[in-house]
């Protein structure tokens, strides 16, 4: 049984543009992305229905499809403008969300006395920690532009 019940007011920003990528048209772009973008956030599971019907109203259960409807009734025009037009500023931000996330996650881990007892392991998150904050910069940069 597909869980999915997600009220506007649960539902995590990230999920939720995402969601409206997809009704935009822009469903390839979005299964495209990596899912750990939104895996785990809330609604995530609402998001992976629309994904898996592949486009096909008809394979969503009649909750999500009436969940999604809900949705797009409370868009405001712009919101829904912005997605129809370009995704990409879109999916930027939800990654820089998710970049923000395992930023803040590897900073808690780089604190834990086991990590800071072991060098090699210490060396492999703080090498990571590197990767994302350049992406980090990365993706600043690219939204800036884009606006």
């Amino acid at each position: 049984v597909l869980r999915v019940s997600a009220p506007r007011s649960h539902l995590d920003e990230a999920v939720r543009s995402l969601l409206l990528l997809c009704r935009a048209g822009h469903r390839e772009r979005v299964q495209a992305a990596p899912s750990a973008w939104w895996e785990g956030l809330d609604g995530a599971p609402l998001l992976q229905a629309v994904l898996d019907a592949e486009g096909d109203e008809n394979e969503l259960p009649g909750e999500v499809l009436s969940l999604v409807r809900g949705l797009e009734a409370q868009v405001s025009r712009r919101d829904e403008l912005d997605a129809a037009l370009d995704p990409d500023p879109v999916l930027g931000r939800v990654e820089g969300q998710y970049v923000d996330r395992e930023i803040r996650t590897l900073q808690r881990q780089l604190q834990e006395p086991r990590v800071m007892a072991d060098k090699e392991l210490q060396g492999r998150l703080e090498s990571r920690l590197s990767e994302l904050l350049k992406r980090k910069s990365v993706l600043a940069r690219q939204l800036r532009i884009a606006r």
